[in-house]
């Protein structure tokens, strides 16, 4: 082998020694997870439980704001996929040198061809995973007798049906490169520098509605936003750990919320 060649050798290594700490600093999948979401669950203290109550499926307006939002009224005839996701920002830009870092964000995160900071993919049906996530709140709170989910409000079989509109699940992720450029920024990841910053938002409405009145006698809308730092070594992958939080909170929210309205119907 040449001298020459040596050069041209370690670059090509570097590179892949680059490449390898780029591809390792993301995990694969995640899935939403509410049971091991950090935090306690509302529970109620009377002793005067309301009538059974029947959760179904959100609705899911998060293509409805996004379209509203950011596209133009002129453009939304023809809208691609990654418009309709609300999709802004490029990791790539991560290679420029000077970059202190490169940034990207969704509206609609849970999506194949959208990677995150530290994550590949991101699984969830909001519409749904949602609303199971707070049939589980709901039961352990007590504030109901009984508490059901099905899948459509025909197959309810209480007169109290507990729905929401899901506004908002953004996603914001920060790769940091610190003005080096991911081919020099590694070597600070793995001295521990923090490689990317994630942040979560949670938008929804909850209510409840009377089947036999045919009106809405209780909502409740929360916005919320949590962030995370990652490390190399830490947090790698939990890019959207903190919904589930970000829905626990909201149902501990919402549910003190109802019980306060109650007690100030009843006096």
């Amino acid at each position: 082998m040449k001298q020459k060649d040596y050069p041209y050798i370690s670059a090509v290594f570097a590179l892949g020694i680059v490449m390898i700490l780029l591809g390792g600093g993301c995990a694969s999948t995640a899935k939403f997870d509410y049971p091991r979401a950090p935090g306690v669950m509302y529970r109620s203290t009377s002793s005067q439980p309301l009538p059974p109550i029947t959760v179904v499926p959100f609705y899911d307006v998060r293509t409805t704001k996004v379209v509203e939002r950011l596209i133009p009224e002129e453009q939304r005839v023809n809208v691609g996929s990654d418009m309709l996701k609300g999709v802004q920002g490029n990791f790539a830009i991560g290679w420029l040198p000077l970059m202190p870092y490169a940034w990207m964000s969704a509206e609609i995160p849970e999506d194949e061809a959208i990677t995150l900071a530290t994550l590949k993919n991101f699984w969830c049906k909001f519409d749904r995973e949602l609303a199971e996530a707070a049939t589980e709140s709901l039961k352990v709170s007590g504030c109901f007798k009984e508490v059901h989910f099905e899948d459509s409000a025909e197959n309810a079989k209480s007169r109290y049906l507990f729905k929401a509109f899901v506004h908002s699940t953004k996603y914001e992720g920060i790769r940091l490169t610190y003005g080096l450029s991911y081919l020099v920024a590694p070597v600070l990841w793995i001295i521990g520098a923090p490689n990317a910053i994630s942040q979560n938002t949670l938008e929804i409405t909850f209510y409840i509605m009377d089947t036999q009145e045919k009106k809405v006698i209780w909502q409740y809308r929360f916005n919320g936003t949590r962030k995370l730092t990652h490390f190399l070594y830490h947090n790698i992958g939990n890019d959207t750990a903190n919904y589930s939080l970000l829905m626990k909170t909201a149902m501990n929210a919402a549910l003190y919320d109802l019980k306060k309205q109650v007690k100030e119907a009843q006096k």
